[in-house]
């Protein structure tokens, strides 16, 4: 089983400026935080969990 989902957040001159995107497929999960220093998009968290039941 697949699902994928996430947020965005934009500042209000319509930039992208935070994220949280969450991947899961089959019993591994990933967890990606985005957000803005110095006007750039950066990877803040990365976390990875492999469960024993899945979705």
């Amino acid at each position: 089983m697949e699902d994928y989902f996430g947020e965005i957040g934009y500042s209000r001159e319509g930039f992208i400026s935070s994220g949280r995107f969450v991947f899961w497929k089959r019993k591994n999960g990933f967890m990606i935080n985005i957000g803005t220093e110095k006007n750039k998009v950066i990877i803040k968290k990365f976390k990875s969990v492999k469960t024993s039941s899945g979705l």
